[in-house]
């Protein structure tokens, strides 16, 4: 209740007189005789700072981690257009520009290279997912003197089990002698070639389980899927890749209802988004899909543009963006994490400045 007050008080102040008066403290160039892009964020309070130099520490302060989400759901319309602006300079300046993404967002981006990685089998995204949590699972085990069989065996039945199946937790113990908890499968895969197995497979070794890379993954599928935890593997899998279309359609929803307040206050207009280049990963490495990229963009690639990449959680966008960074000697990346964070130091500064405390 308390927190539901706090979160309606600084909504209260997100009107489009103060977003518009907050934009415009937030300037994209090159400061100071720098030749580096940076965004100069004039406080309501206090000297100019850059976010080169403050995104690590002001930034990061627990005032603005605790009300971003409030003023990124406010803000989509105003940080699409800066993002779009800062992005299309830097392209114009010679930089070719990298910025993945959600359809909901990056369909604002103007931008004639696009592209949409997909998955023609859709159970290879979850059998991936599983496999990350069932490899971090079972390495706690290694210790144990449990085999690297016994402990993937152990791990995938431990993680396939319902919640309500599994047994009731212990006493709590104090934080710092908590045990941690299994490991969730991370929001992107890990810097690995991504749907295109590598050499690997047979029995499976710590040796080959301690990176937690394609190599482990392809080793400990093949193995999961040939050993007497196959229905567990197959269960988890399933799970997995529900989990995965279940958790974009959410953030889709979230971005597309902070679009349509952004329209229907005028901030956005409404478009017809331009086509992207569907790409399926299947069977590809993340490096040829990169490839497909770089060949689409012919001189651009040396000569300067942007280039967005969507697609769902576990297609690879992250590693064929490092493949693409690998590729281009001038690439960089966009992130809107920095300006909802800045938009938020401006808030927060306003709240204080007006005695509303947050």
């Amino acid at each position: 209740e308390k927190e539901g007050i706090e979160l309606e008080k600084l909504e209260e102040q997100l009107t489009p007189e103060n977003l518009k008066a907050w934009m415009e403290r937030l300037k994209f160039g090159k400061f100071n005789g720098s030749d580096k892009w940076d965004v100069e964020i004039t406080p309501l309070e206090g000297e100019v700072v850059y976010v080169s130099a403050v995104q690590n520490s002001l930034l990061k302060e627990p005032r603005i981690s605790k009300n971003i989400p409030t003023v990124a759901k406010c803000t989509q319309g105003e940080v699409v257009l800066f993002a779009a602006d800062a992005c299309t300079r830097m392209g114009e300046d010679g930089s070719v520009v990298l910025v993945e993404g959600r359809e909901e967002t990056i369909n604002f981006m103007p931008t004639e290279f696009r592209f949409c990685l997909t998955m023609s089998d859709m159970q290879v995204i979850g059998k991936r997912r599983a496999v990350q949590r069932v490899v971090a699972e079972a390495l706690k085990l290694k210790e144990s003197g449990k085999s690297p069989s016994e402990a993937l065996t152990e791990a995938v039945t431990k993680l396939a089990e319902p919640e309500e199946a599994k047994p009731a937790p212990e006493e709590a113990k104090p934080a710092e002698e908590a045990a941690p908890a299994a490991a969730e499968a991370p929001a992107e895969a890990p810097a690995a070639e991504e749907a295109k197995p590598a050499e690997g497979g047979g029995e499976p070794t710590w040796a080959v389980l301690e990176p937690q890379d394609d190599i482990a993954s392809k080793t400990c599928v093949e193995f999961l899927e040939q050993s007497a935890a196959k229905d567990a593997f197959i269960k988890l899998s399933e799970t997995e890749t529900q989990l995965t279309v279940d958790r974009d359609a959410k953030d889709a929803d979230a971005l597309k209802a902070g679009i349509v307040f952004a329209q229907s206050k005028g901030v956005l207009k409404e478009i017809e988004p331009a086509p992207y280049t569907m790409i399926d990963v299947m069977g590809k490495t993340a490096s040829e899909v990169a490839e497909v990229m770089v060949k689409a963009m012919g001189e651009k690639a040396e000569t300067g543009c942007v280039m967005v990449l969507v697609g769902l959680s576990g297609t690879g966008k992250g590693t064929t963006m490092d493949k693409l960074k690998a590729m281009l000697p001038k690439a960089t990346t966009w992130s809107n994490g920095n300006i909802f964070r800045s938009l938020t130091l401006l808030a927060c500064q306003h709240c204080e400045k007006e005695g509303i405390e947050l």
